[in-house]
């Protein structure tokens, strides 16, 4: 899940990951804020894991997703068809899903639909705990040093903080787009300070819209096209 898609999962009434789920935030990357329409839950994260995936654009696999309350269901992937299929019987003929219309029959429908998927997900075996290659492993660290009130001391905690992944956080931050990861940074604080979530899906919006139209989204589109380019060429050679 990249980009709007983002936004789509996070404020649906279901959202089932898998293993195979990864949910992240490129934008300052490419010049540009993350246009994900979900800076209201990303803000409400803990750890201030909201700005470490906006501004590194690091991201989030489904048991992650999950665990977080981002995702309402975890599935295993190869579960997925037969999952769709319990989802489709009766709701696509007047039948079980024919719900009464209005309110209480928006309620029962999803509450029918959310029986489904609970009864039709097959569980991923336990982790037994986050290792290196996920985000929560480093949720103290992301904490101390993405927590701070401003970029200019998110920058100076990861240079103090002597290890491998504050160094490598610190070399992704220092490579991106210096107005996307201001804009996105502020984007963030004026979405904790707010309790309208399309209020911040709203001036997200905006700031991207502006921010398409600057040098740095300019030279970062254009880098993430020859990259895209040069991926399909090596594809083809094989």
């Amino acid at each position: 899940l990249c980009g709007s898609a983002v936004g789509a999962a996070l404020h649906a009434p279901f959202f089932v990951a898998t293993e195979r789920t990864r949910l992240c935030l490129p934008g300052p990357s490419h010049g540009c804020p993350p246009e994900s329409l979900a800076s209201h839950r990303l803000a409400r994260l803990p750890h201030a894991l909201g700005r470490y995936l906006a501004l590194t654009g690091a991201a989030l696999t489904g048991p992650e997703c999950y665990a977080l309350g981002l995702a309402t269901h975890l599935c295993e992937a190869h579960a997925l068809p037969q999952l769709a299929d319990a989802l489709g019987e009766g709701f696509s003929d007047g039948g079980e899903g024919g719900a009464a219309a209005g309110g209480e029959g928006e309620r029962r429908l999803l509450w029918r639909v959310s029986r489904r998927l609970s009864d039709a997900c097959v569980e991923l075996p336990p982790l037994g705990g986050w290792g290196e290659e996920h985000a929560l492993y480093y949720a103290p660290q992301v904490e101390a040093a993405f927590s701070r009130g401003s970029l200019p001391e998110v920058m100076r905690a990861l240079e103090e903080g002597g290890t491998e992944w504050h160094q490598a956080a610190l070399e992704v931050l220092r490579e991106a787009s210096p107005l996307a990861l201001s804009l996105t940074f502020a984007q963030l604080r004026a979405a904790e300070e707010t309790d309208c979530w399309a209020a911040a899906a709203r001036a997200e919006a905006e700031s991207c819209a502006a921010a398409a139209a600057t040098a740095d989204f300019r030279a970062g589109a254009g880098l993430l096209h020859r990259s895209k380019v040069e991926l399909l060429q090596a594809v083809e050679t094989v």
